[in-house]
């Protein structure tokens, strides 16, 4: 049976000449307490929360876990699938059709085939392709195509690149020989393809960058050309940022292990190249990187300590090639990384204590956004006529430099509304603080009575998913947001009672609302993570309707809390919130 706990991590260290990097917000851990379970792929979704897949046991299968999590690491779905004794999960990112693509490996008798599957908004399967080439075949990385359709790269004893329709069909495949398998294909803004790896020669294998066109053909490659006269080293991952620079990482040696980073033009010429310091006949590398919402680069990976112990790494690199900050903590290796709508920092755990054998979890680790945005509003609630939301902003960052940032005004609303409001460029100061106040945002009548969620983004113009923070209010338009709960009919109302708390995770303090359809006595308290008890939010007999109780965080220190209400003999609910400074 799987389990799903949260765990606390602790960080080891931070290097004194560099920024504070950010907390961890949250970690969710997966696990059947057997070896060899991991997530190998964490990606963002445009419209929030978090894709990832892996493998985890299931009775005597190895099968292919895949999950779906809210920005809170709430998990919305959870799969296992496998057709035979093994199966693993590689990558998995979203699919404009608001679906997903997943691929990897099955075991089929006595030898493995690639897969590649289509999977709805809700982790139903849509379609299923099987590859099977020459001896055991492996897609290890699959991109949807600017173009249409996907493009997929893995191994069959050498390494191949797949071009495929959106229906998995093949279109046309690349065979590379002397090149191990890839673990990533970088489509490009031109309709091209490029893929890191590492080439053969002689005894050594050197980082290696090749691209191809739309078609196949070949466009340029680059050997060895990372860091100096670098005598071996692998390119792990690489990616395209919207000027069409590329940024790669990997490791490098020239007798000691080493992680790098490095920017490109996009011809694949080196512009600077960044390597991490190890320690001497020890092991290190950078696996994967995520370009963020203000131009510089997330890059993850491990090093090992004297004692061979792994320490996992989150490193933050301008564009300019400086390291702005890096976390770093024992306990494993960082093999996926993404920045997710909020602009908060997610990475995929592979939790290797003293070795490969030791027991293992699926673990997702969130980093919390650079940029708080934090919202209040007095008024949310306005009739079907319009109104005007009046709301104030605190805006607070940890940036190392000065940064640019678009700072605008996204709304969504029923039945598929968005409305984008223009930008203004911002330039955040580190450390400096935002605080507005009375700002307005006009509710026209013409908006249609619904529920409406108000973010103040701070990212870039228009692309509603890049940001390196945002703050939200929601507000009610229509009879729904100011009639009297008593004046509604009878058969709007809920039957039992409910129970809902807003915003979570909050900063300052969170609301607990309650409805009693009848009076009824209610009793709510507060207890911290150690079952310590901190507030009571209610105890007493309540009339029908609607009730409101504040949790007040100011004198609470950061980190999880429970809500336990009860509701006389109809109710009896514990809600975990999170407090986050």
């Amino acid at each position: 049976m799987r389990t799903y706990t949260a765990l606390s991590l602790v960080l080891l260290f931070a290097l004194p000449a560099l920024a504070q990097p950010p907390d961890t917000l949250w970690t969710r851990v997966w696990g059947t307490e057997s070896d060899y379970e991991k997530f190998r792929c964490v990606t963002a979704v445009p419209v929030g929360g978090y894709l990832a897949t892996g493998h985890m046991w299931e009775g005597a299968d190895i099968q292919v876990a895949t999950t779906h999590l809210d920005d809170g690491g709430n998990e919305i779905w959870f799969s296992l699938e496998g057709q035979d004794l093994a199966d693993y999960g590689h990558h998995i990112e979203p699919a404009s059709d608001g679906g997903f693509i997943q691929c990897g490996d099955t075991q089929v008798g006595m030898q493995f085939d690639a897969f590649v599957r289509k999977l709805d908004a809700d982790g139903n399967q849509e379609w299923l392709q099987m590859f099977a080439y020459d001896g055991d075949d492996y897609f290890t990385c699959i991109r949807e195509a600017p173009a249409g359709g996907y493009v997929a790269v893995g191994t069959a004893d050498d390494h191949f690149l797949y071009r495929l329709s959106n229906t998995g069909q093949v279109l046309w495949r690349l065979e590379h020989i002397n090149m191990p398998v890839s673990d990533w294909v970088e489509p490009t803004q031109d309709g091209g393809f490029i893929v890191p790896s590492s080439r053969i020669h002689g005894e050594n294998g050197k980082p290696y960058l090749y691209k191809v066109d739309a078609s196949g053909e070949f466009v340029w490659d680059d050997y060895g050309s990372v860091v100096g006269d670098t005598l071996r080293g692998i390119n792990y991952c690489v990616r395209e940022d919207e000027s069409g620079f590329l940024y790669t990482c990997g490791q490098v040696s020239d007798g000691d292990a080493l992680r790098y980073v490095s920017k490109r033009n996009p011809d694949g010429t080196v512009i600077w190249g960044l390597t991490l310091p190890t320690i001497q006949d020890r092991f290190a590398e950078f696996l994967e990187l995520d370009i963020l919402a203000d131009g510089s680069v997330a890059v993850v990976g491990m090093f090992n300590d004297e004692n061979y112990e792994y320490h996992m790494s989150l490193a933050k690199v301008s564009s300019d090639g400086e390291l702005l900050w890096e976390y770093e903590s024992t306990g494993g290796e960082l093999v996926s990384v993404t920045q997710g709508r909020d602009g908060g920092i997610v990475a995929a755990l592979w939790p290797r204590f003293s070795g490969l054998y030791d027991p293992e979890d699926l673990v997702l680790i969130k980093w919390e956004p650079e940029v708080q945005v934090e919202l209040s509003a007095e008024d949310t609630l306005f009739p079907s006529t319009g109104g005007t939301l009046v709301f104030d902003e605190l805006t607070s960052n940890i940036f190392v430099n000065a940064t640019d940032l678009d700072r605008y005004v996204y709304v969504t609303g029923p039945d598929g509304f968005t409305e984008t409001y223009p930008a203004t460029v911002v330039t955040l100061q580190p450390g400096v603080d935002i605080s507005t106040g009375n700002e307005t945002l006009v509710i026209p009548e013409a908006w249609p009575d619904g529920e409406y969620t108000v973010e103040l983004h701070y990212g870039n113009h228009p692309d509603q998913a890049s940001n390196m923070g945002l703050g939200t209010i929601q507000i009610q338009k229509g009879e729904v947001g100011v009639d009297d709960p008593d004046d509604l009919a009878t058969e709007q109302l809920p039957s039992e009672p409910t129970l809902s708390v807003y915003p979570n995770p909050f900063n300052a303090s969170t609301t607990l609302t309650i409805f009693l359809p009848d009076p009824s006595k209610v009793h709510a308290t507060v207890y911290n993570a150690l079952g310590q008890h901190v507030a009571t939010l209610a105890d007493g007999h309540f009339a029908a309707g609607n009730h409101t109780f504040t949790l007040d965080g100011s004198n609470l220190s950061s980190g999880i809390y429970f809500i336990h209400a009860t509701v006389q003999d109809e109710l009896d609910h514990v809600q975990k919130v999170m407090l986050v400074r």
